[in-house]
């Protein structure tokens, strides 16, 4: 990886752009679910869900090596599934503990290691099979040329800008919403998006600097601006719907809690290096024991504090720490995270992101009901349907 692409990408056209009039504003989602005297929570979740999307999108692991498929795990003329990837090819599940044939596994026999190198899972009408890892989604994130990201968006400490690998090649990309590819905040009332270019940018100051930045898309996650308890800061929340099998819904919400006087302060370098420990969070080494330095970077670690109990749910307590000594009256945790024993991978990395990102606590919390989908008609469907075969 070397800086020479900033320059061709970047510098051909930066001097020579005009300064652009007014922007026009590109709303991707757009929500007006305050609580109104009488509403209820069903009723403000169903307008949320109205919001959805028809598919939720995953991410695809091999079966034998267990690494991300690097293109879409589909069966391409064969009577298996199949996919590419860093490590050649190999069967994939099209589908959440489904095996490679597409087949369903049983309940009590999902899809895991079982002491074996490749994943197993022992299927409905009977006999172990081949399946794999996958894994839901909770934002999608688009290069500044618009281009999904299929890794996650990482910082390249010698260039100090954060980039991604896509399907083609690699580019730039934003950490979190609203922030430039070099880390810069996009100014107040002016979020990143294309405002009729080929590339997303955004302002950055009220002189009309401006930067390119890589929006982040819902996936079975999205934000909503005005969902907030009472004294709750008004920042956006994010809620997560999904709809599995016998029309259940999943509803997932994550709400900030207490003061940023809990969390360190820390500087940019350190919070990008806690974006690329974020980045290699896959629930490994999780137990209900608790546990230091699950995964670890040169100055901070994760570290899982044991369980709780909140709202008749069992929970990790999963913070970021400094590799330090605490002093008095000082904290060393830099983002946290209490979310129940079941959650996926990537809610748990959005989660670090938001915590880091608003410096409070976040909390998880999983809400499970009938689905809003009348006769499961896909036009009137709700929220995502998790693919299934």
């Amino acid at each position: 990886m070397t800086d020479s692409r900033t320059c061709n990408r970047l510098g051909i056209e930066m001097a020579d752009r005009r300064r652009r009039p007014s922007p026009l504003f590109t709303f991707i989602l757009c929500f007006s679910l305050w609580f109104t005297p009488g509403q209820t929570v069903d009723s403000f979740f169903g307008m949320f869900l109205q919001q959805c999307i028809e598919e939720c999108p995953a991410k695809y692991f091999t079966s034998t090596y267990g690494v991300p498929c690097t293109d879409s795990c589909d069966k391409r003329g064969s009577d298996y599934y199949w996919c590419h990837s860093s490590s050649g090819w190999d069967y994939c599940s099209p589908g959440v503990n489904i095996d490679y044939f597409g087949s369903t596994c049983r309940n009590d026999h999902p899809c895991g290691n079982y002491g074996e190198k490749s994943k197993m899972c022992y299927l409905d009408r009977g006999g172990w099979s081949r399946c794999s890892q996958v894994e839901p989604k909770a934002m999608i994130q688009n290069t500044i040329n618009l281009q999904e990201c299929k890794t996650h968006c990482k910082y390249y400490d010698s260039g100090d800008y954060f980039w991604c690998n896509t399907y083609d090649n690699w580019d730039y990309c934003s950490p979190l919403p609203d922030i430039t590819y070099r880390d810069v905040k996009c100014r107040a009332g002016h979020k990143c998006g294309t405002y009729g270019e080929a590339y997303s940018w955004c302002y950055t100051s009220f002189n009309d600097d401006w930067d390119y930045c890589g929006v982040i898309h819902p996936g079975e996650c999205a934000y909503s601006q005005s969902f907030r308890r009472k004294r709750q800061p008004d920042f956006p929340n994010v809620i997560c719907t999904t709809e599995g099998d016998n029309n259940n819904r999943r509803v997932t919400t994550f709400t900030e809690e207490g003061q940023s006087s809990i969390m360190a302060n820390i500087n940019n370098r350190m919070r990008n290096e806690a974006l690329n420990l974020i980045n290699q969070w896959d629930n490994q080494r999780l137990s209900e024991q608790a546990r230091s330095n699950l995964i670890s970077s040169d100055h901070l670690r994760i570290d899982n504090q044991g369980l709780i109990n909140r709202n008749n749910q069992r929970c990790y307590n999963l913070q970021i720490q400094i590799n330090k000594a605490r002093g008095s009256s000082e904290s060393t945790t830099v983002s946290q995270v209490i979310c129940p024993l079941d959650t996926p991978a990537d809610y748990i990395r959005t989660a670090f992101r938001r915590s880091l990102e608003r410096q409070a606590r976040v909390i998880v919390e999983v809400n499970d009901g009938p689905s809003t989908s009348p006769n499961n008609n896909n036009n009137n469907r709700k929220c995502c349907k998790r693919r299934k075969i």
